[in-house]
Order: structure tokens, then sequence, then C-alpha cells
């Protein structure tokens, strides 16, 4: 941004960069003048229903920094240390994003898998080496299909001694193990899961969600249907 410049309210947007000190505009430059002061940022590509989901990786390891995390499942994955003027694009250290973060067991959990070379992994969990959160690969990080469904994950939340990762048409009841297995999954939920990730809520013993017909709440080992009076009209109007 140039504060002199007519331009687009003094925004340019940048066609390429062509080194460390020239880059090329998609419109010519309107200004006058070198040896000025300019501001650069990055713009997502993600539209509303792209929505940003966060964590907050405490005490990270090899630097033990609180480290922040957003991802849109569109643009390359965010950090932020707390300290520093602007995020970090995580996109030459993963080689990958994804739709979903989760907090679990000292890991981070990433699941619904974009690589960078295109391919789509949406039932498919990577964790990060234990304090690690950016490590995946040493120690115990790993690669796992956690079904064999092709039902997306759609959100991840702890609850109690376990992760559950949602679908929109299940629940998947995840258990820490260690080495060598790491992890064991069990379907919790066949059939319901959430719309979306937006619609469960995380009350810490429990979840609630809303689910295609109306809305239910999981303790992690039942699923029961609660307030059908209200949702399912509300589910049968609303709009897709």
């Amino acid at each position: 941004r140039d504060p002199e410049a007519v331009g687009n309210g003094g925004w340019y947007e940048i066609l390429t960069v062509d080194s460390a000190v020239q880059v090329t505009l998609t419109i010519n430059y309107t200004g006058t003048g070198g040896a000025q002061v300019y501001t650069g940022r990055k713009v997502y590509t993600g539209n509303i229903f792209d929505y940003w989901r966060t964590q907050t990786f405490f005490d990270a390891q090899p630097d033990d920094k609180d480290l922040w995390f957003a991802t849109n499942g569109v643009d390359d994955i965010q950090e932020w240390d707390g300290v520093t003027n602007h995020v970090t694009d995580l996109g030459a250290t993963l080689s990958f994003t994804c739709k979903e973060l989760a907090l679990y067991k000292n890991l981070m959990i990433y699941g619904n898998i974009i690589e960078d070379t295109g391919e789509l992994k949406p039932t498919t969990i990577k964790n990060s080496d234990a304090g690690k959160p950016k490590d995946l690969a040493g120690g115990i990080a790993g690669e796992f299909v956690i079904s064999d469904s092709v039902d997306p994950i759609v959100s991840m939340f702890p609850l109690g001694d376990n992760l559950i990762i949602y679908g929109q048409r299940s629940a998947i009841l995840t258990q820490f193990l260690g080495t060598p297995l790491v992890f064991i999954f069990r379907t919790a939920i066949a059939g319901i899961g959430p719309i979306t990730g937006r619609l469960v809520a995380d009350f810490g013993d429990f979840h609630e969600f809303i689910g295609p017909d109306t809305q239910y709440r999981f303790d992690g080992t039942a699923v029961t249907e609660i307030g059908g009076h209200v949702w399912r009209e509300v589910l049968r109007t609303a709009d897709p």
C-alpha cells in the first residue's frame, strides 16, 4: 500500500514477486518518486463458507512458545506467536492445508487434508509429534484414515480422554495409545452427525450439535435427541 497513491484507495495488487527488491503490479503505479515506505499484505482466497478454525498450542517446542494456528481449508495454515506484528504462512513448512484443527494429548491434529498436489483426503487426519505442532515427520507423527466411509471430517473436539471426530453422518471416537499404534478409532455414531462444523457446541463433558433433522446431545457414549419440537420445523423450513 502506498499512502500517496491513487489506485484502489492506495492499494495495488501484486501480479508477481520478481525478486527481493522488485514486484510487478496488475496496473501501472500512479505515484512518483522512490525511496518511499510501502506496506504489503496477503489477501486470503476463502469466502464466507470457508470459515476459520483456530487452536492455541501452549509451550510448543523447540522454542517453548505459545503458538496460535488458523486454517480455512483453502489457504495455507497460518501461525502467530502473539508477539510479532504479523502471522506466518506455513505453506513452505507444511505440504498441505486442512479444514479442521484440534489440540489433543499435546499433539496438533489436522483433519480433512488437502495436499499441495491437489489430492483431497476428507477422512484423513495428520498428527504432529508430541509437543511439536509443526513436526509432521519425527517421533510419533503420523497420518491416518479414520474410517472406510466417504463421510468428510467437519469438526473435531476433545471429550474426556478421547477426541471426537465428527462427519456429517458420523462421530468417530479416537483414543490415544502411543507407539506403535498411536490411535484407535471406533464409530460411536453412525447415520447422524452435524450438518456443518459450525453447529457443534463443546460443553466440556458433552457436545451438542445440529443434525439434518433435529438437535442432538452426545456424551461420548450415548446420543440423545433434544429440542425436536423446535429444530424439526426450523430445519424443515430453513434455506439450504
